[in-house]
């Protein structure tokens, strides 16, 4: 009786580790298939970043990040200017023309310098009242246009600064977030869309939020709050922030 109990018993330990072996190798074979669905999506470039990662090459997290996330296809999304988007001075007018077209000249304005565009939405026209969530984060069509108009000077562009500003309410003086905190929160938002949705260069794009520090409406009434809630966005050829840190990396 003592031996036929160990041999059942030996005989369950072996079906279970035969068991656990064939689940093993069904979740290996699983793997496999699906590293290969995926490789068969990229690029030369893309596949030899993925090889790098997976046999200890020296491709960095970045690298990795930027090539498995394929940018979207650039497409207009709307009618572009005859002789096409070359110079910061054609996305200026073709930002125009979609302000005139939509008739939002209350909710977004836009100036030019020598070597920058300046971009100022209302905080109504992008967001939910008192709230970081987008109107629309699926479909924010003037986002579209303003990414679309970068991505076709990209190259001549060196920094994106997506600037949040916020305002405390005379009306709700008691709301959930901080000003400080609201105003960054939303900068984030403006920048996950131009470039998770829009395609445009995260190596780029920086953002700040600056809360109640520069009001461009100095009373207290809940029509000036409205007034300071509103997201700015300086495109500039150049990039002072990355050329102090690359003289402050190269020293360190």
């Amino acid at each position: 009786m003592v031996r036929q109990g160990k041999r059942a018993k030996n005989t369950e330990q072996s079906a279970n580790g035969w068991q656990g072996a064939y689940a093993g190798m069904i979740t290996l074979v699983m793997l496999f298939f699906i590293l290969l669905y995926v490789m068969s999506g990229m690029d030369s470039a893309q596949s030899g970043l993925l090889s790098q990662a997976m046999g200890g090459g020296k491709a960095s997290g970045d690298e990795i990040i930027i090539y498995a996330q394929a940018r979207p296809k650039l497409e207009p999304p709307g009618d572009i200017p005859p002789g096409g988007i070359r110079g910061i001075s054609d996305v200026h007018g073709f930002l125009k023309s979609y302000i005139e077209d939509s008739r939002i000249g209350n909710s977004m304005e836009v100036s030019q310098g020598e070597d920058y565009l300046f971009i100022r939405f209302m905080d109504d026209i992008l967001f939910q009242p008192g709230s970081a969530r987008l109107v629309n984060p699926d479909n924010m069509a003037i986002l579209d246009y303003l990414g679309y108009g970068i991505r076709s000077i990209e190259p001549g562009i060196n920094m994106i600064a997506v600037i949040g500003h916020a305002a405390q309410d005379p009306d709700n003086p008691e709301l959930e977030m901080s000003d400080i905190n609201l105003s960054v929160v939303q900068a984030n938002a403006v920048l996950r869309y131009l470039e998770d949705k829009v395609g445009v260069d995260s190596g780029k794009l920086v953002s700040v939020g600056l809360g109640k520090q520069h009001p461009i409406a100095l009373s207290s009434t809940s029509e000036d709050a409205a007034k300071n809630r509103r997201i700015e966005i300086l495109i500039s050829a150049v990039n002072p922030v990355a050329d102090q840190l690359s003289q402050v990396y190269s020293n360190h």
